[in-house]
């Protein structure tokens, strides 16, 4: 069934009956399964993957709109098409939430091995991913590196311990696991725009104020 969504608007609604396009022993295969499944797929369709099968969404709708004498069978055919996109996702939202699972067990990490240093390996290891895929992953959502993420977080730590305790720069550059405490210094610097003294000095006028 093809109906419009206004009277003014081009957009179209196509519904059908996806236990109507096979035979019983394939419904109960490729339809019957996947019934009960709470999913949208949002597609914009300049991204790859998404336009051809919008094509083919709107072939369907222009075949139901047709009145040639083999309307129904091809647009029969293209929901066919349709129906197969929509139970391939089903694999593709499962693979994506592994990935995002993955992911937060290596966040989860980095932030509590900060202060040890966490290496590529230790990262991977924690999201149960290979190095490649756990470099994939960072740059897929986070457009970083592993490492530039944990450098990014071990700055923050540094900074939160210069305003929240007394140690002193040599001391935090010690327990954030630096080789020197210039090493240190020249990170922070980069990172904040600011030497770790100074950040300090500058919290701790700001907060007499």
């Amino acid at each position: 069934m093809v109906e419009k969504i206004e009277e003014a608007s081009p957009m179209r609604l196509l519904e059908f009956d996806p236990t109507a396009l096979f035979h019983p022993e394939l419904a109960k295969r490729y339809v019957t399964p996947y019934l009960n499944t709470e999913k949208s797929i949002h597609m914009i369709k300049p991204e790859r993957g998404h336009q051809s099968i919008i094509q083919t969404i709107e072939r369907a709708v222009q075949h139901l709109s047709a009145d040639g004498p083999l309307a129904l069978m091809d647009a029969t055919l293209q929901c066919t098409v349709i129906w197969r996109y929509w139970i391939q996702q089903e694999g593709e939202v499962m693979k994506n939430e592994n990935k995002r699972e993955s992911l937060r067990l290596m966040l989860a990490y980095i932030e509590s091995h900060l202060e040890d240093k966490p290496t590529l390996a230790r990262i991977a290891t924690a999201g149960n991913v290979s190095r490649s895929e756990c470099c994939r992953l960072f740059t897929t959502f986070g457009n970083t590196s592993p490492l530039a993420y944990v450098q990014v977080k071990r700055m923050d730590r540094a900074a939160t311990l210069l305003m929240d305790s007394i140690e002193s720069v040599a001391d935090i550059a010690n327990r954030l696991s630096y080789s020197s405490v210039s090493h240190f210094v020249q990170t922070f610097k980069a990172h904040h725009s600011i030497t770790p003294l100074a950040y300090r000095k500058q919290y701790q006028r700001k907060r007499a104020e």
